[in-house]
């Protein structure tokens, strides 16, 4: 899972002295502790003090959290009592350029993008949220748009001081005084042989006065766009639309694990008999004796990889760059399919089975949660905290009524609701399960369970690319590694039609 957090209120400094080489750097809060806050997707966040860890890979500087387009690297963590602050090096490019430029003149704010580790949910102020008791900063966005109000730059290191010259003064000029415009006469107006001629100054009265004759309205040519498009200019205006989303809201509820870079197969471990532990009957009786047996789990990489050519002249002549907007769709395309994969894996690992009657009956399908609930916990002696359901079994969720007539997840709930849903949000509250709506689960999905059950690991290696000198063009491919393994599939319980 991981948390997109706008941070505000940008306060410019310049951090070098006169006559020494300015540091290109920004400076500010991160993060503040035990502020309840929304993240980009929409769930209430608390963090704790000290949560976020300060070891480990240094984060990057991105832009608008896109990874192809980095500015920069986070240099220093400090968590102080009350905030988590920061200081990043911003890059000496064109872009880093600018975004030291945007950020002086007050335009960026900064957004950090945290992967939740240790966590629970609580009830603060009335609403459920998510508390974070440790978690992973991955990287620092410059964004335009802030939501944490606690949180600011405090310095911005300019690369170079902008000065500006003041305009030379014009001397006095003597007026030119305007010839008078010429008068020049009209050419006269042809017609056919057959019509009345119309003479020049008949039409220029017609126009001067707007009383044109049918005969006049006759003899006037129409012009109009389509007989000047050299002249039209052709206005383009805001980025490409993609309809692809970047949202992993199946992978972000289950999490990523690193891949082993060596071998196309690697193993898991996994207990599969205890050792055992019973009162013993009397003194000098045998005690319980049971072996531990922990058998292993294989795990196959699955490549997955894309590619095509593109001409140099489509690279040279694109606005905005071709190369880019090509890496951009490449990018939602590799977490599109790597969310389809994770949900056939879920639905693959869900090999126990309840039924619903009738996806009407709100009452079956809380009786039903229940069960299911019971059976999880008799195999991994944990309860399940997840749904995973596709938009159709969402909307099921939502039309579902009791007995009473009234829908088991209103809008507004009453005091005895089990939960509530709106059809303007995915985010559902539902007998205290976190609800994960994707699109990319198979139809009719309604899985419920605990991501412990299963593991995804992912090793994304990213754009490479190649010239062709004689066809002049690029050819460019996207890759990388993923992987899924089932740790335990009576961790998950699937709820379907009647066969």
């Amino acid at each position: 899972m991981k948390l997109d957090f706008n941070v505000a209120d940008l306060t410019i400094l310049t951090l070098a002295a006169e006559g020494e080489t300015p540091r290109r750097e920004i400076q500010g809060i991160a993060l503040p502790w035990d502020v309840v806050a929304t993240e980009s997707h929409g769930t209430r966040v608390l963090f704790r003090r000290d949560s976020i860890q300060l070891e480990g890979p240094r984060p990057k500087l991105l832009w608008q959290h896109n990874p192809l387009e980095p500015r920069g690297i986070v240099t220093e963590l400090v968590s102080t009592d009350s905030a988590l602050l920061f200081t990043a090096r911003v890059s000496q490019t064109p872009e880093g350029d600018s975004a030291l430029q945007l950020a002086a003149d007050g335009v960026l704010s900064v957004s950090v993008g945290v992967n939740p580790t240790t966590y629970n949910y609580e009830t603060i102020e009335g609403l459920e949220t998510l508390v974070v008791e440790v978690g992973e900063m991955l990287e620092l966005s410059l964004v335009t748009f802030p939501a944490f109000e606690q949180a600011t730059i405090d310095s911005v290191a300019a690369a170079q001081p902008t000065t500006t010259k003041e305009a030379p003064e014009m001397e006095d000029q003597n007026p030119i005084e305007a010839a008078p415009a010429e008068i020049v006469p009209t050419q006269p107006i042809a017609f056919s042989a057959s019509a009345p001629k119309v003479t020049a100054a008949e039409v220029v009265s017609a126009l001067a006065t707007g009383n044109a004759s049918p005969r006049i309205q006759a003899a006037l040519a129409e012009q109009g766009t389509a007989d000047t498009p050299g002249i039209i200019p052709e206005i383009w205006t805001g980025e490409v639309f993609n309809p692809v989303s970047n949202a992993r809201p199946l992978i972000d509820s289950i999490g990523l694990l690193a891949m082993p870079r060596a071998g196309g197969t690697f193993y898991r471990r996994k207990v599969t008999q205890n050792v055992a532990v019973d009162v013993q009957a009397a003194e000098f009786d045998e005690i319980e004796s049971q072996k531990m047996l922990i058998s292993k789990i294989q795990v196959d990489k699955q490549t997955l990889a894309g590619g095509h050519l593109m001409s140099e002249q489509e690279i040279d002549w694109s606005d905005p760059a071709a190369v880019q907007l090509v890496l951009n769709d490449y990018a939602r395309i590799w977490r599109k399919r790597t969310e389809q994969i994770t949900g056939s894996a879920l639905v693959t690992a869900a090999s126990v089975t309840d039924e619903i009657t009738d996806w009407t009956d709100g009452d079956e399908i809380l009786d039903a949660l229940y069960d299911a609930s019971a059976a999880i916990d008799a195999v991994i002696d944990e309860l399940p905290t997840t749904v995973w359901v596709d938009p159709l079994r969402w909307a099921d969720l939502g039309k579902a009524k009791n007995a009473a007539g009234d829908r088991i997840f209103p809008v507004v709930g009453p005091s005895n609701a089990a939960g509530t849903m709106s059809p303007g949000s995915y985010a559902v509250n539902a007998l205290g399960l976190r609800v994960v709506v994707s699109n990319r689960l198979p139809a009719d999905t309604f899985i419920i369970g605990n991501p412990m059950g299963i593991e995804l690991f992912e090793d994304l290696r990213g754009a490479i690319t190649v010239q062709k000198p004689s066809i002049l063009a690029v050819e460019l491919a996207y890759r990388g590694y993923f992987a899924t393994a089932t740790i335990e599939s009576g961790a998950f319980v699937a709820l379907v039609d009647p066969d």
